[in-house]
């Protein structure tokens, strides 16, 4: 497989898992507010709201768990670019009545089906190495 049918199949399995993620929300009652929300210092892949509540959701797949488990992935660096992307998105936006988090939504390949596992509050918001409280 060359470079760009890798990337071309990293971009089709990351909107097809985005597009499940802003599904399984739907479903639970969820309003979807943004998806791909672009800040100058990262990306949000989905903002959703329910019950006066704001979820900014990281969405992760995994065609297997061999090499670990999806949410793993969340590193440190990430959880600071999501920080960020998300200080930009709630100072750009009204939402200073409304309670605010951070989820992951885990996806794995099992064999034809895909595996969805929510982590709410998954964790604080983190500017350069410090958690910060906000609910």
């Amino acid at each position: 497989m060359t470079a760009r049918e890798q990337t071309r199949e990293h971009s089709t399995t990351g909107s097809g898992s985005e597009f499940l993620a802003g599904q399984y929300f739907s479903d639970r009652g969820y309003r979807i507010v943004e998806r791909n929300y672009r800040a100058r210092r990262g990306e949000i892949d989905l903002v959703v709201e329910k019950d006066n509540e704001i979820a900014f959701v990281e969405v992760r797949y995994r065609k297997t768990a061999r090499f670990g488990a999806p949410e793993e992935t969340v590193t440190t660096a990430k959880r600071r670019k999501l920080s960020m992307a998300a200080l930009e998105f709630i100072t750009s936006r009204n939402t200073a009545e409304k309670s605010l988090r951070f989820d992951v939504l885990a996806m794995v390949r099992k064999g034809a089906s895909i595996a969805l596992t929510h982590f709410e509050n998954a964790f604080e918001p983190e500017f350069d190495g410090v958690a910060l409280q906000w609910s």
